[in-house]
């Protein structure tokens, strides 16, 4: 055997099998039923629409789906507030008695509407009212007091939300009390012959400006002191004249306790 006819046997084997796959794709035909078929495998590859829009709605109603209860939340939030609103504006306080002496205690009794939150709901004294004392805390029911001890206007007020409301009361003096009188004379200064006025004001025991009782009268008097002349009583001082260099003035008694207040004389 020749060894140079191995490579030549060898290449006339691989032209026979090239020819041969040739001819057996070229032979190979595509009827309908295979096109169908091939179509039908890349269908779903394609789709019936561009897979954007697809996208594209589905987001669409993601987002819907999202805002939809958002805005409902918001829309309930709103109703109630505006509800809220409106029970407020029911809110009241009555304060009684209208009218009362310093130191009587005053009750005010504040309500509101029985479906309210009461969000918001505050109390602060008015005028000379003194500090607020919570007597009693039912629902949608208070009662609150404070003291009177300062002559004036004294109150609550309730602020609810926006609105707010008001209740006051009228606070007369008390009766004097023994040794609370204000007395004061001027000038501090004066020559002998000039004239002194003192101003004397009885007071309660709170030491507002009172007017003495005409049944009290008789233990409310007015006595000069010191070098002072005859008194001259006017609405609401007594006057008098310097008669002799020292000191002069007066002595008021309330209650049988006195107050003296006196000027220079030179």
């Amino acid at each position: 055997m020749s060894l140079a006819g191995i490579p030549q046997a060898r290449g006339a084997e691989l032209d026979r099998r090239a020819n041969f796959g040739r001819k057996s794709r070229g032979g190979m035909k595509r009827t309908p039923t295979a096109v169908a078929a091939a179509d039908e495998d890349r269908a779903p590859l394609l789709g019936d629409e561009p897979s954007k829009s697809r996208r594209r709605r589905a987001i669409e109603n993601w987002q819907r789906g999202r805002i939809l209860p958002v805005v409902g939340l918001l829309a309930v939030f709103y109703l109630l507030d505006v509800q809220e609103l409106v029970y407020a504006a029911f809110t009241s306080v009555s304060c009684d008695p209208p009218t009362v002496r310093a130191g009587v205690n005053v009750s005010c009794d504040v309500r509101t509407l029985a479906l309210s939150r009461e969000r918001g709901l505050t109390l602060t004294q008015l005028g000379f009212a003194g500090a607020l004392v919570l007597e009693r805390s039912a629902p949608h029911d208070y009662r609150v007091s404070f003291a009177t001890n300062v002559s004036g206007r004294a109150g609550v007020l309730v602020e609810h939300g926006y609105f707010w409301t008001t209740s006051v009361v009228d606070v007369a003096p008390g009766p004097a009390a023994p040794g609370h009188v204000e007395v004061a004379c001027e000038p501090p200064r004066v020559a002998v012959g000039e004239q002194v006025r003192c101003k004397v004001v009885p007071c309660d025991e709170f030491w507002n400006p009172t007017e003495v009782e005409q049944t009290a009268a008789g233990h409310f008097t007015v006595a000069r002191s010191g070098s002072a002349g005859e008194l001259t009583v006017h609405d609401d001082h007594v006057s008098f004249a310097a008669t002799a260099a020292g000191r002069a003035g007066v002595v008021v008694t309330l209650g049988g306790r006195s107050r003296q207040h006196e000027v220079e004389v030179t």
